[in-house]
C-alpha cells in the first residue's frame, strides 16, 4: 500500500502551508492581541478554497478529498487554531450536514454562500446544563401550524456571533432520546427550514 502523497496533494500542503506563512501567522497574532475577528482574513481563506474544500464545484466548493482537506487544516492550524476552527466548522460541521442531508434547494442556497466566504455558519449542539450529550439536549422544538418553535439555550458557538446560517439541535420529543433529537437549518432572521 502506498501511503505518499499525490502530487496534488502535496501541491495543496504546500499552497496552504505558504499561506499560513505569509498570509497568516503575523496577522493572527495582532488580530489575537486587539480580540478582534478578522473578516477581511476569512475571505482570503474562503478565495483560497478553504472553506469550501470538500463540497462539490456545482456547490462552489473545490471539490477535494478528505486528505487534501486534512492537509489544509493541519498547516492552518500550524499557523492559527483560531482561523483553522473557522475552517472546520464551515466545512466540517456546517456544510457537510448541508451536503448528507439537505434538501436540492438548500444545497443550491446556502452551500455557494458558505463557500465563497459571504456566509458564515455555526453549530449549536452544546448547552450549559447537558454539555454535548444530544440524548439530554433541553432545548425544544415544536411543530406549530406554521412551521417550528425552537426554544433553548447553547454556548459555546464558534462563530455564533458572526453567522448567517446555524445547524441548531433540538429535542422534537424527549422521551424518545437520541431518537427523538433533530438538527434544524436556521437563518438569522430566526426563520426554520
Amino acid at each position: 500500500m502506498d501511503f505518499d502523497l499525490t502530487d496534488e496533494q502535496r501541491l495543496i500542503k504546500d499552497t496552504a502551508r505558504e499561506f499560513t506563512d505569509n498570509e497568516l501567522i503575523e496577522r493572527t497574532r495582532e488580530n489575537a492581541r486587539n480580540h478582534h475577528f478578522d473578516l477581511e482574513l476569512v475571505k482570503k481563506i474562503a478565495d483560497q478554497g478553504y472553506l469550501g474544500a470538500i463540497v462539490p464545484p456545482e456547490y462552489g466548493g473545490a471539490g477535494l478529498d478528505y486528505l487534501s482537506y486534512g492537509l489544509i487544516v493541519e498547516e492552518i492550524g500550524r499557523g492559527d487554531s483560531a482561523i483553522r476552527t473557522v475552517i472546520s466548522v464551515q466545512t466540517s460541521l456546517v456544510c457537510s450536514a448541508i451536503l448528507k442531508w439537505g434538501t436540492e434547494e438548500q444545497k443550491s442556497n446556502y452551500l455557494p454562500k458558505l463557500c465563497s466566504g459571504e456566509w458564515l455558519g455555526c453549530f449549536g449542539l452544546t448547552e450549559p446544563d447537558t454539555g454535548s450529550d444530544a440524548a439530554n439536549q433541553r432545548t425544544r422544538a415544536t411543530r406549530t401550524d406554521t412551521g417550528w418553535v425552537i426554544n433553548g439555550a447553547k454556548m459555546w458557538i464558534s462563530m455564533g456571533n458572526y453567522a448567517k446560517v446555524a445547524l441548531i439541535f433540538a429535542q422534537t420529543d424527549p422521551e424518545l432520546g437520541y431518537k427523538g433529537l433533530a438538527c434544524f437549518l436556521v437563518d438569522t432572521d430566526q426563520t426554520v427550514f
